[in-house]
């Protein structure tokens, strides 16, 4: 059953805000988005939102999501400025209010969007799984999810990542990479693949600045993490049997 509004507010309230991994803003995408329309999951003070406005030119548009009311105001205050500096129209980028799992119920139009772009935040969320059936319902049939983050090489101590998650370090707390296909499969889309060669090892401590760490769970669990950027097709013709999720995965490396 979904979480309630007090529990979102109470969990996302309490997560650090600056300094970790989830407030990088790289916008890595694979293929141009040019004249799509671009959702940035967890847009802050949409940076991002100003980037990918640029990219997706006259005839797109760029949408920022972000649950922190003071980010979105922040955001919606620079669009103008954005708009001078990057050349495009004001009206190419909007920002919205909403919480990664009520998605769905945030005025967004279903079925309308070409990109969704998530970066490490999606390991921090409340609910991951649902947050990316949220996404999925907000993409076209062939609509693609891109995820600028990380994942782990191999099977987690749950532990771990719940004490990693609280401390907002996206790092620590990243799936395993077989979870994380699960997890796209049970949304709806298709087996993730890799869409560039930026995949590289990154250090638990690894912040949004380089050099500047961030506290990390004290632990003895062998396993490493790579970052890297993660595509994935939403197709509402793949119905996944058991037994071919089970297959995919176990292909996945």
């Amino acid at each position: 059953m979904p979480a309630d509004i007090s529990t979102l507010e109470h969990y996302y309230g309490q997560l650090p805000v600056e300094g970790g991994l989830d407030a990088r803003c790289d916008m890595q995408l694979a293929n141009s988005p040019r004249s799509r329309r671009v959702i940035d999951l967890g847009c802050r003070r949409g940076k991002g939102v100003y980037k990918l406005a640029e990219m997706v030119g006259p005839k797109g548009l760029a949408v920022g999501v972000d649950w922190r009311a003071g980010f979105v105001e922040a955001a919606k205050a620079g669009v103008e400025h954005a708009a001078q500096k990057g050349g495009v129209a004001p009206d190419a980028m909007q920002f919205v209010l909403s919480y990664p799992e009520t998605l769905a119920q945030s005025g967004l139009e279903p079925g309308s969007f070409d990109v969704v772009y998530v970066n490490a935040v999606l390991n921090l969320l409340f609910d991951p799984k649902l947050a990316l059936k949220n996404m999925s319902y907000l993409l076209k049939p062939g609509g693609i999810l891109v995820y600028n983050g990380v994942l782990a090489t191999r099977p987690r101590d749950e532990g771990v990542r719940e004490q990693a998650r609280r401390i907002g370090n996206a790092v620590q707390s990243a799936p395993e990479r077989k979870q994380f296909v699960s997890w796209l499969a049970q949304a709806g889309f298709n087996m993730v693949s890799f869409v560039n060669n930026n995949e590289q090892r990154i250090e638990p401590s690894a912040g949004a600045d380089e050099g500047v760490a961030v506290p990390v769970v004290e632990t003895d669990e062998p396993v490493s993490f790579v970052s890297g950027v993660f595509e994935v097709c939403k197709d509402d013709h793949v119905d996944y049997h058991t037994q071919d999720l089970k297959q995919d995965i176990s292909q996945f490396r």
